[in-house]
């Protein structure tokens, strides 16, 4: 294996500016999260055909302002969450899937690009979930008929 004698190049981080994000993101059907008590803009896309699934994306835009968050550790995160009961008055999501971070590097462009590609991922993999639950909820409910059915047999 033939390895490169020049040091790594590092990445340069983007300032992706908050409009660009805003305006991608609602172009693919995401909300902002309102009275959400993180200091970033959180934005959910529900899904299509169970509102219980949402794609989530933690943007990196501080709330109010007119790009990311300088540097640091952060990167823009998408998440799948299940809320089992979306219409409470204090609705807890958990997390499904938690796709790979996206970090602010290369274009602006090609980073929106990513984030997208990661909701994609995150949108496939509540498809997978919805199918586990439904063959799951069906062999519960075949094994409560087969034991009714042993039951009435004895009887």
């Amino acid at each position: 294996m033939l390895r490169s004698l020049s040091p790594p190049m590092k990445a340069t981080l983007v300032q992706v500016p908050a409009e660009a994000f805003r305006s991608r993101l609602a172009g693919a059907g995401f909300r902002l999260r309102e009275g959400d008590p993180l200091p970033e803009e959180v934005y959910d896309r529900v899904h299509d055909r169970d509102p219980r699934y949402a794609v989530r994306v933690f943007s990196t835009v501080q709330r109010g302002e007119a790009g990311t968050r300088e540097r640091g550790v952060d990167a823009v995160r998408v998440v799948a969450v299940f809320t089992p009961n979306p219409n409470a008055e204090r609705p807890t999501s958990l997390p499904i899937f938690t796709g790979a971070r996206v970090h602010r590097s290369g274009t602006v462009e090609r980073v929106l690009d990513r984030v997208i590609e990661r909701a994609r991922e995150a949108y496939a993999e509540i498809d997978k979930h919805r199918l586990m639950a439904a063959v799951t909820e069906y062999a519960f409910d075949a094994a409560a008929r087969l034991n009714r059915d042993l039951r009435k047999r004895r009887a």
